[in-house]
């Protein structure tokens, strides 16, 4: 249930959607007197908010800077990928149709192929209301082996539908390790 929520309710969170639930008041009880200043509010409003520059420095704010090599540990059991970077409607079997977040499991291969981690851990199923036998761990797993990992350095968590359940499925997965030096590897704002 509260994944349906939380597919549902992100829909009324997006600033677009309330700005455009505005335009709606406004034209609904439309005064004269205010409308005017009330829709050019609405516009600048909108705008500043959907802008590439403000969008852009938002979340660099939130994010911050990406943390250096030098700061990390230098070897850690598990480096753990949270998915949630492709398109799988648009995908093939042959090739994975990225989205802008990619630098996740591109990091995480990174990690494996350097030395840095033993076991990527990626974690992640069908984020899809409709579409729930497409899964998105299996499809990226064999982008890591095609990227030159092998099965062995591959662990696969396929059935969280949402961040909340990435963590409680890897988490599951997990608790046999509680020693293992465990690195999370995504975005600040995911």
């Amino acid at each position: 249930m509260f994944f349906v929520l939380s597919k549902i309710l992100v829909v009324f969170a997006d600033p677009l959607t309330v700005l455009c639930l505005g335009f709606l008041g406004v034209l609904l009880a439309y005064r004269r007197r205010w409308a005017r200043l009330a829709l050019a509010v609405l516009l600048i409003a909108t705008y500043s908010l959907s802008a590439p520059v403000t969008t852009l420095r938002l979340l660099h704010w939130l994010e911050g800077n990406r943390p250096t090599l030098a700061t990390l540990q230098p070897h850690y059991d598990i480096g753990i990928v949270l998915t949630g970077m492709t398109n799988l409607p648009a995908s093939t079997a042959e090739q994975l149709e990225f989205l802008g977040s990619v630098d996740r499991i591109l990091a995480g291969i990174a990690l494996i192929k350097t030395g840095r981690a033993d076991k990527l851990l990626i974690s992640g199923g069908s984020s899809s209301l409709t579409n729930l036998g497409e899964r998105e761990a299996p499809r990226l797993k064999n982008f890591a082996l095609q990227q030159g990992l092998t099965e062995a350095q591959l662990v696969i968590e396929a059935e969280s539908r949402n961040t909340y359940e990435n963590a409680a499925n890897t988490a599951s997965l997990l608790h046999h390790t509680p020693q293992a030096r465990l690195l999370l590897i995504t975005s600040a704002a995911h």
